[in-house]
């Protein structure tokens, strides 16, 4: 292991970026004590050194609703395990970006070194498909990068950035006359089916450093609480809050699988894209569609994993384009605002539209939200409400803190006090804590006291067996 000054550089600006702001600040699950960096660092450094660390159980868990009240467990790791992790993840990831397949996005590294590849390959379809860009030579346009971002990453730009590019490569590719079909593909659970020993044997083939995979593959097997998690040692990695690091061994995991599929789909004429674990596939027919999945989900088998037959989507190419709504968010792609006569046809095209588009409309929705004026009228609003205020979308991985702000900044002061009464109604009886966590923080910049959701967070934590 390095020596004191040359360990402390992963976590400085230079190295880290936003690191410590991150985990110290953007938390969703409120930190007691912030403890002092120096300390915590020669703390961490010694224990690594010596061999004694052992990572504790995580500080707090989130839960997300992922549909017919099935609790989805994000740990929240105390920090001094987030430092841990970030250390072992940016000691390799020098040997793990390097093997990146075309198309493939949302493995950037946490030093940027993988990014520069797919800034590069844009740069390669701009130029070669000029005749599909916009009129100001761009096709990033897109934005439903709302699903992506972690509130907690240490880069939430670049989850924005690389969701607008994976967008914009599959739109640039749809508009050729080459393919009539598309596929959309999930791998189903995929960080909890992350074999750690093939794992393991993949980093020692990539990276000389035997020290940081052996302290990475420790971490991985040991991170877990065993009053929660099954004591399975050999499999899934932490879906954890902020997930950079988990994000960048995920994709690592994949490079392998990604590369069979880009052979399989030039057999075939076709083309892959993935961005984590959704992926997408365009084909001339829906015949040589077919067998690219029949054979990819045998394919993928022996990786440990499997495709979500629920999730798989196979359409024309017309379908396709209104599914993930293209058109309306060139429309809206450099706009930071609209008038409330356009938000009102906006919301009709996303009130007639909603069933044919990806995820019921929702990056739509907030699309809307994000631009709507604070002078719509009072029927644009009670729509906006009526699809953010509701048990299935306040359960979701979709709220945030800026949502209900502007909801409450675009309606009227005689309305503000219901507002807060109905979602504090909400706190009683919703199960899903990520909902409270939200309304916490926005309870806080309200300066609305808090004492009655603190205790809901804690006996929810009671019930769930998480305290």
């Amino acid at each position: 292991m390095e020596n004191y000054n040359e360990f402390i550089k992963y976590f400085g600006k230079k190295k880290g970026g936003k690191f410590w702001k991150t985990i110290t600040k953007d938390s969703l699950v409120p930190i007691g004590t912030i403890p002092s960096k120096d300390s915590l660092l020669k703390e961490i450094y010694s224990e690594v050194s010596e061999s004694t660390y052992k990572p504790s159980k995580p500080r707090g868990y989130i839960l997300i609703d992922k549909g017919g009240s099935i609790a989805r467990l994000i740990p929240v790791f105390d920090i001094k395990d987030i430092c841990v992790y970030f250390y072992c993840t940016k000691k390799v990831e020098g040997s793990i970006t390097g093997n990146r397949v075309p198309n493939t996005y949302g493995g950037w590294s946490l030093g940027g070194e993988l990014r520069k590849s797919e800034i590069r390959e844009l740069k390669y379809i701009s130029s070669s498909m000029r005749e599909y860009e916009m009129p100001d030579g761009t096709i990033l346009g897109f934005d439903e990068s709302s699903e992506y971002s972690m509130t907690a990453s240490f880069n939430p730009k670049a989850w924005k950035v690389n969701w607008l590019d994976f967008t914009g490569s599959i739109y640039t590719h749809s508009r050729t006359d080459m393919y009539g079909y598309v596929a959309e593909l999930d791998i189903a659970n995929f960080y909890d089916n992350i074999s750690i020993s093939a794992l393991e044997n993949k980093l020692k083939t990539t990276s000389a450093d035997r020290y940081s995979i052996n302290l990475l593959i420790s971490f991985l097997k040991n991170w877990y609480d065993s009053t929660v998690f099954a004591n399975d040692v050999y499999k899934g990695i932490p879906q954890d809050e902020v997930a950079d690091c988990s994000r960048l061994i995920a994709n690592f995991y994949l490079q392998d699988f990604d590369l069979e599929m880009f052979k399989l789909c030039d057999e075939y004429g076709a083309k892959y894209f993935r961005y984590a674990d959704d992926q997408v596939i365009l084909a001339q027919t829906e015949e040589s569609l077919g067998e690219v999945i029949a054979r990819a989900s045998v394919m993928i088998l022996k990786y440990g994993l499997c495709f979500n037959h629920r999730k798989t989507k196979i359409m024309d190419k017309g379908n396709f384009e209104e599914y993930f709504a293209f058109d309306w968010f060139l429309e809206k792609a450099d706009k930071t605002s609209v008038d409330k006569a356009e938000t009102k046809i906006d919301l009709e095209f996303y009130k007639s539209h909603k069933d044919k588009l990806r995820n019921t409309g929702v990056s739509v929705l907030l699309r809307i939200l994000s631009l709507a004026p604070r002078d719509i009228d009072k029927a644009e609003v009670d729509i906006l409400k009526g699809e953010i205020i509701n048990k299935k979308f306040l359960s979701s991985p979709k709220l945030e803190v800026w949502q209900l702000e502007k909801l409450y900044s675009i309606i009227c002061d005689e309305e503000k006090d219901e507002l807060i009464q109905q979602l504090n109604d909400y706190a009683l009886t919703l199960l899903h804590n990520r909902f409270h966590f939200i309304l916490l923080q926005f309870f806080n910049n309200l300066k609305i006291d808090t004492k009655i959701l603190k205790t809901r967070i804690e006996k929810l934590d009671t019930v769930f067996g998480l305290s």
